[in-house]
């Protein structure tokens, strides 16, 4: 790779519980923290395919699509998702948007999602177009 990643000990890391709501268990299904790490990837490490590559090489995760966020509330009961920020600025609810407990949260390219199994999560805005993981 033409650069560094970000040392994990130089990483802004914000981490959130999410309550609970109705048939969505959020991170009381396995008590484990949504996970957002800013710049995870900084230029020129940002493309898509550059994400990819270092994610298949750490052999941790297999990248599988690319593509937006869904603008509804979804959450998958088996699978934790990482999602790599290839493109653009997004305002993302996680947890569902009726939840007082919900989290909203701003990510650009370069930042790293770890979104546990049953974590509602949708796209609220695309803030510059194009946005992409």
């Amino acid at each position: 790779m033409p650069t560094k990643l970000t040392p994990l000990k130089d990483l802004q890391v914000l981490t959130h519980q999410i309550p609970s709501y109705n048939l969505t268990p959020n991170t009381t299904l396995h008590n484990k923290p949504l996970l957002i790490y800013r710049a995870a990837f900084p230029p020129p490490l940002t493309t898509a395919s550059l994400i990819e590559s270092h994610l298949t090489s750490i052999g941790v995760v297999i990248p599988q699509w690319r593509y937006t966020m869904y603008s509804t509330s979804h959450f998958h009961s088996t699978s934790h998702e990482v999602l790599g920020i290839a493109n653009g600025r997004a305002r993302l609810c996680f947890g569902y948007e009726e939840n007082a407990g919900r989290v909203v949260e701003e990510v650009r390219k370069g930042d790293v999602v770890v979104v546990p199994a049953g974590v509602a999560h949708r796209l609220m805005e695309d803030l510059e177009g194009g946005f992409s993981m």
